[in-house]
């Protein structure tokens, strides 16, 4: 996944990765449902749950990792079974040529630009 830097110095800090990722979290969601997945329809992701847990930017400023967590729902259709739960998933990332990639495995079928 890409994203194009606002700045046309192409420097940022860590927060404004961190606004970024939550900016584009809809880009991140197949990510997210795939580390949710337990092939039961009932567990689902929980919409704008995502938070920015930490944003490790390297000594370069080329490169780094985000630390987020997001929410999901199980509705077993019974009130003392229905829960949530919190998972946390690792993006990292470079910066190219004014371009924040994130080198996620995503599947084919789930790629938004297919």
């Amino acid at each position: 996944m890409k994203i194009a830097l606002p700045s046309r110095h192409h420097e940022i800090d860590a927060d404004e990765i961190g606004k970024l990722v939550l900016e584009h979290q809809t880009e991140f969601e197949p990510l997210f449902e795939r580390a949710i997945d337990v092939d039961d329809g009932r567990v689902q992701l929980v919409d704008d749950s995502v938070e920015i847990e930490q944003v490790e930017l390297d000594d370069d400023g080329k490169s780094g990792c985000v630390s987020v967590e997001f929410m999901s729902s199980f509705y077993a259709g019974c009130k003392d079974l229905d829960s949530t739960d919190w998972h946390q998933e690792d993006l990292p990332f470079s910066i190219e040529d004014g371009v924040l990639i994130f080198d996620i495995p995503i599947p084919v079928h789930w790629r938004v630009d297919n």
